[in-house]
């Protein structure tokens, strides 16, 4: 299944840096606009995946690469809560397997989200209604999880790389449409 897919070293890798980026986001979530980082991170993450059809390279390769992604997403975690881009861009590139893929993000975001949220409930800055918020989602979560499972098998490498890209366009384009509405407010 999805843990014998899991590339555990580059999953390890990428938990390191984030566990190292994330008290900076959480400085900067404390200090800055969150809706001009959202924006400023929406834009970005556009402006990579179309680079990357358009067939540039991004990524530092092997483990200085890993520890980049991961440690700008571990900031963007704690800070904007979109901690996404960074690690979708970067695993991309490396052109795993989509089953490689999907157990890597999986592996990579529970552990960042784990720490994150406590992090936030630490500081005060996530509610207690929040946390149990969050946890009433988890089945949804699950049940999304076996689903995107279950689909996997149906897609080409190429496609399931192609609606990466656009679902990671679409979430981006959507932080972007959301952050530039509340500042003209």
């Amino acid at each position: 299944g999805a843990w014998r897919s899991t590339p555990r070293p580059t999953v390890a890798t990428m938990l390191l840096g984030s566990f190292v980026g994330m008290p900076l986001g959480l400085l900067v979530l404390l200090h800055a606009p969150q809706d001009a980082l959202r924006l400023a991170v929406g834009v970005a993450s556009i402006a990579m995946a179309a680079a990357i059809v358009a067939g540039a390279s991004l990524s530092l390769p092997g483990r200085r690469g890993e520890v980049i992604a991961g440690f700008i997403s571990g900031a963007l975690n704690t800070s904007v809560g979109m901690n996404g881009p960074p690690v979708v861009l970067y695993l991309q590139e490396r052109r795993l397997p989509p089953q490689a893929f999907r157990a890597a993000l999986s592996a990579f975001f529970l552990g960042t989200n784990i720490v994150t949220l406590a992090l936030l409930a630490a500081t005060g800055v996530v509610s207690v209604d929040a946390i149990v918020l969050a946890a009433a989602a988890l089945p949804c979560v699950l049940l999304g999880s076996v689903a995107g499972h279950a689909l996997l098998p149906l897609l080409s490498a190429d496609t399931f790389r192609r609606l990466v890209l656009t679902l990671l366009v679409a979430t981006s384009a959507s932080a972007v449409v959301t952050a530039v509405a509340r500042i003209v407010q």
